[in-house]
């Protein structure tokens, strides 16, 4: 079948269905140019939206298409893709567009002549252009993101708040450095902040996370809480600055405990257990309940961007390179460049550019087997499989041969079930491709699973420990003097 491609040029109008014809017809919705967003308005994460193919038979054909738009939020680069796109249904483009939209009009379709119109809540009652009926506009429901200026300007800190707080950044205070630029730590006093022990997140403005990741963190951080979720402070964006503040979580990141096992102090296998529950608790909050009609992937799912507070708690961060997508779409999906860290990166995503929720769940199943193994995905000692964790766990996990990667300092602390179980849901997670993963749900509930068995075991030992030594001590009275 032929490839078709369709140029992105406004028109004052939007083509409806064609006529059927053998092929499928290719339509793409024109979008007018918005208006322009009021000075100082904090830009919304961008939302790639899917290009849509009417057919009247389900399928999937590839198509080519050269893009480039920004409207509102719904943003494609200059790019052509080449990918196999999900038929849709009638109208269900309309609906996808209108979803994405954050502008005062939305796309309708008259009921008598089937005309696309474009209506605006300003206007409560016009006419038809194609068969005159007087149509009233629909009460519409505004789910999209939306930060108001009030409450961005509530978190915000004045530069030298920071640097008092912070001792002019002193290298004494440095606490480690990123792709993003470089994290200190400080005594925050502003507000209702009396030496508060923070993160502050400097981000180097010449480095590859700039102006859009710094207010895509912002935006999600203010917008969503979850006890999983790092909690933002505030953030500082004067003299070009581009600073987060954060709530200091003590214990670092996941990764360093990873990195080097014989490290003492470090997370028990439960505590590691109640550490994996806790980031599923936070990508299932993103990925089914931030909002009614959109979910968010955060694309970058790493032991690096799991800290812990003094309790062990897991708290996901970094969201500079999340993005929002639809919600109750059977396959919602977002078009966008590729981003992420390798090794941790779907790798159907790499091929395809579709990015998916269970892109996140393939990256938290390598974060998983880190957990299991107690080493980083990617490891440049070996030259070998050994060189990264996703290949050699799903190739010792299918032999059976699981053992000989488990981590020495847990493999004595945890029970053959409990371990059958957490290694069965994160292989699951890293199958190659997407339909076949689990949803972070029912990783979740494995996960639960998992520590209620190592709980039991656990338990018991505890009653068996228990009456050996009322036993023993039975034993020891029940002796003659001089025994007891």
């Amino acid at each position: 079948m032929g490839t078709r491609y369709i140029s992105l040029e406004p028109e004052p109008t939007i083509p409806i269905m064609l006529e059927p014809e053998p092929e499928p017809v290719i339509l793409i919705p024109k979008i007018l140019e918005p208006e322009p967003e009021p000075a100082g308005t904090v830009p919304i994460p961008n939302i790639c939206f899917p290009i849509s193919v009417f057919s009247s038979s389900p399928s999937h054909i590839s198509i080519s298409i050269q893009t480039s738009c920004n409207l509102h939020g719904v943003h494609v680069n200059n790019s052509i893709y080449q990918h196999p796109i999900r038929v849709l249904k009638k109208d269900e483009h309309f609906r996808i567009l209108n979803n994405n939209m954050s502008s005062n009009r939305r796309l309708v379709r008259c009921p008598g002549c089937e005309k696309v119109l474009q209506e605006s809540p300003d206007v409560p009652v016009y006419k038809c252009g194609g068969c005159g009926a007087v149509l009233q506009a629909k009460k519409r429901i505004n789910d999209t993101v939306d930060i108001g200026m009030k409450q961005i300007n509530d978190l915000k800190i004045p530069f030298h708040v920071i640097k008092k707080s912070t001792l002019d950044f002193n290298e004494r205070r440095f606490i480690g450095k990123g792709g993003y630029g470089r994290v200190y730590w400080g005594l925050l006093s502003w507000a209702g902040h009396v030496n508060e022990l923070v993160a502050v997140k400097r981000l180097d403005v010449t480095g590859f996370q700039g102006n859009k990741e710094f207010h895509t963190e912002l935006t999600m951080l203010s917008q969503y809480q979850h006890k999983n979720i790092v909690r933002l402070i505030g953030f500082c964006d004067e003299n070009k600055e581009m600073i987060l503040v954060y709530e200091y979580e003590s214990n670092g990141s996941l990764d360093k405990y990873l990195s080097n096992t014989a490290k003492s102090g470090g997370p028990s296998w439960p505590q590691l257990l109640k550490i994996c529950i806790g980031v599923a608790s936070a990508l299932d909050y993103l990925h089914n309940h931030v909002a009614e009609k959109h979910i968010i992937i955060h694309r970058d799912i790493k032991s690096a961007n799991v800290l812990l507070d003094e309790n062990w708690n897991a708290k996901l961060a970094d969201f500079g390179l999340s993005r929002i997508g639809l919600a109750n779409q059977k396959n919602t999906f977002v078009i966008t460049n590729l981003a992420g860290t390798h090794g941790y990166c779907d790798p159907q995503y790499e091929k395809t550019g579709f990015l998916t929720k269970e892109s996140d769940v393939y990256s938290f199943g390598v974060v998983l087997f880190e957990v299991l193994c107690g080493r980083l995905a990617c490891d440049f000692n070996y030259n070998d499989e050994r060189r990264f964790l996703h290949h050699l766990a799903r190739t010792c996990y299918k032999n059976g041969d699981l053992e000989k990667i488990i981590n020495h300092r847990i493999r004595k602390d945890i029970n053959p079930n409990t371990l059958l179980k957490f290694s069965g849901i994160a292989y699951q997670c890293l199958q190659k491709t997407q339909e076949k993963r689990p949803s972070i749900v029912e990783v979740l509930f494995q996960l639960k699973e998992a520590r209620k068995i190592d709980m039991c075991h656990r338990l018991e030992d505890e009653i068996l420990e228990d009456e050996l030594l009322s036993t023993l001590l039975s034993f020891m009275v029940s002796l003659p003097y001089p025994w007891r």
